[in-house]
């Protein structure tokens, strides 16, 4: 229902099921080339943590984000984040994701960077259309899930690292 689709199911005893997965028509969008038609590298190679709590969708941006020359630290949920922020100063970009389980969203990793570490940029990634309140944190860049790699550097580079 969020993307506009519907399920519908059809069942009688004896004669089976039938299912119907109703999807809308996509029409993506033409990305502007950049002038040499390359994906922009990450300048100085900074250090990301990449906080995901699905292991098949960390994989994915964990490529796209080593394809563009970021070095990539992993986390699976918000605490565990928090945990790497705190003993690793090198990191220097934060992707979470907003909707996680575990009592640490990424909103909430998010505040806690934003007021403790300053120096450290962070992008918000969802796939889930959602309200945004008037924290700070809601004032961040907030990718869609899917996203393009094109996407995913756009963002890092418009979240690099402010100066504390």
């Amino acid at each position: 229902r969020q993307a506009g689709g519907a399920l519908r199911i059809r069942s009688a005893p004896g004669q089976g099921s039938t299912v119907l997965l109703v999807l809308p028509r996509c029409h993506p969008e033409a990305e502007e080339p950049l002038a040499d038609g390359a994906l922009p590298v990450a300048a100085g190679g900074q250090l990301v943590l990449l906080v995901e709590d699905d292991a098949e969708v960390r994989r994915v941006v964990r490529q796209q984000l080593v394809a563009l020359g970021y070095p990539v630290l992993e986390a699976d949920n918000g605490a565990q984040a928090l945990e790497l922020i705190e003993q690793i100063p090198d990191i220097a970009l934060v992707l979470t994701d907003v909707v996680m389980p575990g009592g640490v969203n990424g909103r909430q990793v998010a505040s806690r960077i934003l007021s403790g570490y300053p120096e450290v940029g962070v992008v918000l990634m969802s796939g889930y259309a959602e309200g945004r309140g008037d924290g700070e944190a809601d004032r961040l860049p907030v990718l869609c899930k899917p996203f393009s790699q094109q996407e995913l550097a756009r963002a890092l580079s418009s979240a690099s690292p402010r100066k504390a």
